[in-house]
């Protein structure tokens, strides 16, 4: 199972100012957030910079798309001894003992609902206002949190620039393979 892809087309088909990718646009944009890690030895930092700007909120749609369950991803330094740390917040289903006799729990306004699926792209999803004063929602939630091997994380370049920008390209992919290898089996278990 895919929990997270590189969205290549849609980069490339809606770049702007006569450039060739969104990311690399948003990248530039966002050069700050690099700074006082240009030359230095911390691709797991380097790294995880990369990811925060190839997903949402700063770029919207992401360069990075997250299969319907995963509702948020962050990719990290771990303070405690700087190891590439991830974190994926994926919509669940109930748990058992509430999903064997919704009726024993129910509100005052009918059965709850859960997650819906948006047909068109397969997300899951909330209610809107309007759905939510028709319906309770309980809307529950997995987080995972585990550590990743920082191997195959490229060196840090010493400045901004076209190696800064390949560079940043190949640690998100390096993280969307990672990511993939332990969350997809996951999604696979809750899409049974």
């Amino acid at each position: 199972m895919i929990a997270f892809r590189i969205d290549e087309e849609h980069d490339g088909d809606h770049a702007s100012n006569g450039k060739i990718s969104r990311y690399g646009n948003y990248l530039r944009r966002n050069e700050e957030m690099f700074a006082d890690g240009w030359g230095t030895s911390d691709p797991v930092r380097f790294a995880g910079i990369a990811w925060s700007i190839a997903n949402e909120p700063i770029m919207t749609p992401g360069y990075v798309q997250p299969c319907g369950r995963v509702l948020g991803s962050r990719v990290h330094a771990s303070g405690w001894d700087g190891s590439l740390t991830a974190e994926v917040t994926l919509a669940t289903e109930w748990p058992a003992a509430l999903a064997r006799d919704e009726r024993a729990w129910r509100g005052e306004r009918g059965f709850w609902r859960s997650w819906s699926a948006v047909s068109y792209s397969g997300t899951l999803r909330g209610p809107g206002e309007e759905e939510l004063t028709r319906s309770p929602y309980l809307l529950t939630t997995s987080q995972a949190l585990f550590t990743l091997d920082a191997g195959g994380l490229p060196p840090v370049p010493a400045e901004p620039g076209p190696w800064a920008e390949q560079a940043a390209r190949v640690a998100v992919a390096a993280l969307v393979k990672k990511l993939n290898a332990v969350v997809g089996p996951i999604i696979e278990q809750l899409e049974k």
